[in-house]
């Protein structure tokens, strides 16, 4: 088990990759390189694991790595690449891979245990100690739990995106009750004179 004053609690990053990893008592632990990307890396989390060991980092071109925080080794390199968003639920890491879908793997060693093909994957939100919010697949959007990606509830985009915008990006989602709140952008045709342009929305969906 990690020392408590040598847990990791956050890491910061230079934009030349140089990787920072600080205790809650904000004393440096290590210092390593990785290959942080401010433009990709900067729109999505960088998880720690509960015990402060572990690293994740997704990268555009080198796929999903683990790196141990103290010696800042990397243990482990997952392709093919593309990796947004990334999270941690018990020793599994869940990860959302543009053109391919989710995918979900084992910690210690990173081997693939589940994966869902989702093609046209644009966002994936932890909204429950076992819950994901992700989508679309065939103009779908979909509740699972995890581990398994286990489909809860279909929502078709209709549903999410009542007035057939164009451009239409879902920002985050949380789950109160039975209800979806859905926070995002959406642009309107410009023929549409009442609300030309791109808005800010927030949208209560109701989920049974």
């Amino acid at each position: 088990m990690t020392n408590i004053l040598r847990r990791a609690t956050r890491v910061e990053f230079d934009d030349d990759g140089t990787c920072r990893a600080y205790s809650a008592n904000e004393d440096l632990l290590s210092e390593f390189s990785t290959p942080y990307d401010p433009e990709h890396n900067s729109q999505f989390e960088t998880p720690i694991t509960k015990d402060g060991r572990f690293l994740l980092m997704g990268s555009w071109r080198f796929g999903l790595l683990c790196y141990d925080v103290h010696g800042g080794e990397l243990v482990w390199k997952k392709g093919p690449g593309k990796i947004r968003n990334i999270f941690l639920f018990q020793d599994r890491v869940i990860s959302e891979v543009c053109d391919i879908g989710l995918q979900e793997r084992d910690l210690k060693r990173g081997g693939l245990i589940h994966r869902y093909s989702m093609p046209s994957v644009e966002c994936l939100f932890k909204i429950a100690k076992n819950e994901i919010f992700t989508g679309p697949k065939s103009r779908k959007y979909f509740l699972m739990r995890i581990p398994g990606f286990l489909e809860v509830r279909e929502l078709p985009q209709s549903l999410l995106n009542p007035h057939d915008c164009t451009s239409f990006h879902i920002a985050n989602v949380d789950r109160k009750g039975r209800n979806l709140i859905i926070w995002g952008t959406e642009e309107f045709p410009k023929r549409n004179l009442n609300k030309p342009g791109r808005q800010h929305f927030r949208r209560i969906v109701s989920i049974g």
